[in-house]
C-alpha cells in the first residue's frame, strides 16, 4: 500500500513537472550551467582564436570607436566590448576570465529560443527532451568554455528560425534582422538567410503580392549589414560576407590544374569524404543514435514547419561541405546545426515514446539519460588541467627569457595570453603588447637540426623548445634525448627541475660553437 502511494506521488511530481513546462525549462538550464561551471578552468587564460576577439574588442573600448584593423568575424567582439565596457577593471587575466563566462551563459540560455522552436512541433514534453539534447551535448560544453564566437552565433541563428515560425508578420521579418547581426559574427550566416528567404516564399506562395512584400525582409537584412560591410572594405578591401562567398566560389569552380586539387571534381570527392566522417563523429555520444532515422521520419507530411529545419540543415551544410573539402579537420563548425538535429532526433524519440506507457517516467530517464551520457563523455575527455597550467608557466618562462624559437604547439596557445597577462593592463591598445612578442618559426621544412638552424637563424631563431612530444619532428626529439651529442647548444630549462608533470628543456644555440663547427 505504501509503495502504490509512494508511485503515485511520484507520478503526480512528474506530471507536473511536464505540465509546468516552464519549471522542467529553468531545472535544465541551471543544471546546464552547472555542467559548464564545473568544467571551467578559472586558472587558465583564453587561447586560440579568442585571443584575437579579445584584443579587437580591447580596442574597441580603450578607442571609443571601431579600431583600423579587422577581423575576419567581427560580430563576436564588437558584443564583447559592451560586456567589457561595463566591467571596472584593468586586469586581463579578469576579462578573459569574463569572455569564457559570457559563451558559457550564451551556450545555455539558447535552450529558451529552442524550447518555443520545439513548441511549434512536439508536445511540451519532447520539447523538453529536445533542449536537454541540445544543453548537455559534450561538444557545446568543452566549447562554451574557450570563450569563442560559436555560441553567440548558434544563439542568434536558433532566435532567428524562432521569429521566423511566428504567425505575427512583424515578428517574422524581425527574424530577418537578428540573421544580419548572426552574420556579422560569422559569415556562414548567409546560408541561413538564403534558406529562410526560400521557406518565405515557399509559405507565402498564396498570399496575394507575396514577391513585392519580401522586399522588406531584403531591406532589413542588407540595410543592417551595410554599414559594417563599408567598414570592412575601408579597412581591407573585402566585406567577408558576399564578396568572401564569391570568391570562395570562383576558386573552387577552377580547374584542378589551377588550383592544385582544391576544386573541380577532386574537390568534391574530397568533401563527400570528409563531411559524413567529421559531421558524424560530431554527433558522439547521443545524436548519433536519434539524427538518423529522425531526418528519414521528419519527410513524412511535409509543411512548412518541417522545411524550417530541413533547408536550414541542407543550407548550412554547405559551408561544412567547402570546410571539409579543404582538409579543415575541426567539428565546430558543424554548432549550429546542433539545434536542428536536437529537433530531427525527436521524430524518432516519438516512435520510441509510442510504445511505452507510462509516457512522463520516460522523459525523466531519458533525460537523466542524456546526462549520464554526456557526464561520461567529458569526464574521458578531460582537459589535464595540471599540463595546462605547466604549459602556461613554461609560456610565460619563454615570453620572458627567449628571443625566438621552435613552434611547439598546442602549449604554444598560451603565448599571446601570457603576453597580454605579463603587460598587466586592460583594456588597452592591442600594439601595445603585438610587438613584445618573440619570434616563433611555424613553418618548416628541414630534415635536420643543423639545417633548421642554419635556415632559421637569419629569423631571429635563438632557441629550441622541446618536449619529445609524439607529433614533434624527429630531429627534435634526438636532441631532447641526446642533448650531450649537441654541444653547440646549452640547456637553460629543465621543466624536470621544477618537478613539473609536462617534461621540457629549452636550449640557447651558442652560433660560435655552431659555426665553427658547421660554418
Amino acid at each position: 500500500m505504501e509503495k502504490k502511494i509512494s508511485s503515485n506521488i511520484s507520478d503526480e511530481k512528474l506530471k507536473f513537472l511536464s505540465k509546468n513546462s516552464f519549471i522542467s525549462l529553468a531545472i535544465i538550464g541551471i543544471i546546464a550551467f552547472s555542467i559548464r561551471l564545473y568544467y571551467f578552468q578559472w586558472d587558465l587564460p583564453i587561447s586560440l582564436d579568442a585571443i584575437n576577439y579579445f584584443m579587437y574588442a580591447g580596442d574597441i573600448v580603450t578607442l571609443g570607436h571601431l579600431p583600423d584593423w579587422i577581423l575576419a568575424n567581427d560580430g563576436w567582439p564588437r558584443f564583447l566590448s559592451l560586456i567589457f565596457s561595463l566591467i571596472d577593471s584593468n586586469n586581463p587575466f579578469y576579462y578573459m576570465q569574463i569572455q569564457k563566462l559570457t559563451t558559457v551563459f550564451l551556450s545555455t540560455v539558447t535552450i529558451i529560443p529552442l524550447y518555443f522552436i520545439a513548441k511549434r512541433f512536439f508536445e511540451p514534453r519532447f520539447c523538453l527532451i529536445a533542449i536537454s539534447l541540445f544543453a548537455f551535448q559534450p561538444l557545446l560544453i568543452q566549447s562554451s568554455l574557450l570563450g569563442g564566437t560559436d555560441h553567440l552565433y548558434v544563439l542568434l541563428g536558433t532566435i532567428a528560425i524562432c521569429l521566423f515560425l511566428h504567425q505575427n508578420k512583424k515578428i517574422m521579418y524581425s527574424s530577418f534582422a537578428v540573421l544580419s547581426l548572426m552574420t556579422m559574427v560569422r559569415s556562414e550566416g548567409l546560408f541561413l538567410f538564403v534558406a529562410l528567404s526560400i521557406i518565405y516564399f515557399i509559405r507565402y506562395r498564396k498570399v496575394r503580392f507575396f514577391i513585392p512584400k519580401y522586399i522588406p525582409v531584403l531591406l532589413i537584412f542588407v540595410l543592417i549589414l551595410l554599414p559594417v560591410m563599408n567598414q570592412r572594405i575601408e579597412v581591407s578591401g573585402t566585406d567577408n560576407i558576399f564578396i568572401k562567398t564569391s570568391t570562395t566560389f570562383s576558386y573552387h569552380t577552377k580547374s584542378p590544374e589551377e588550383t592544385g586539387g582544391e576544386s573541380g571534381l577532386p574537390f568534391v570527392i574530397n568533401g563527400i569524404k570528409n563531411f559524413p566522417i567529421y559531421v558524424g563523429w560530431s554527433l558522439v555520444p547521443i545524436l548519433i543514435c536519434f539524427v538518423p532515422i529522425g531526418f528519414i521520419l521528419m519527410f513524412r507530411s511535409l509543411d512548412y514547419k518541417k522545411l524550417t529545419i530541413i533547408f536550414p540543415l541542407i543550407l548550412l551544410s554547405l559551408p561544412l561541405f567547402y570546410i571539409y573539402a579543404i582538409d579543415i579537420q575541426d567539428t565546430r563548425y558543424v554548432f549550429m546545426l546542433f539545434p536542428l538535429f536536437s529537433l530531427v532526433s525527436i521524430y524518432f524519440i516519438e516512435k520510441i515514446d509510442n510504445k511505452i506507457n507510462k509516457k512522463n517516467i520516460f522523459v525523466l530517464i531519458f533525460i537523466a539519460g542524456i546526462l549520464v551520457t554526456s557526464f561520461v563523455f567529458l569526464e574521458y575527455k578531460k582537459v589535464d588541467v595540471t599540463h595546462e597550467k605547466e604549459s602556461q608557466m613554461i609560456a610565460l618562462y619563454v615570453l620572458e627569457n627567449l628571443g625566438g624559437f621552435n613552434d611547439y604547439y598546442p602549449e604554444t596557445q598560451y603565448i599571446p595570453a601570457s603576453n597580454i597577462i605579463r603587460h598587466g593592463d586592460f583594456p588597452t591598445l592591442s600594439d601595445n603588447y603585438k610587438h613584445n612578442m618573440p619570434k616563433f618559426i611555424v613553418f618548416d621544412e628541414s630534415s635536420t637540426i643543423e639545417e633548421y638552424i642554419q635556415v632559421h637563424k637569419k629569423e631571429g631563431l635563438s632557441h629550441l623548445v622541446l618536449d619529445d612530444g609524439d607529433n614533434r619532428k624527429e630531429f627534435f626529439n634526438q636532441v631532447f634525448n641526446n642533448e650531450s651529442d649537441y654541444p653547440y647548444l646549452e640547456k637553460v630549462f629543465d621543466s624536470n627541475e621544477k618537478e613539473f608533470e609536462y617534461h621540457v628543456k629549452i636550449f640557447k644555440i651558442d652560433y660560435k660553437k655552431f659555426e665553427n663547427e658547421y660554418g
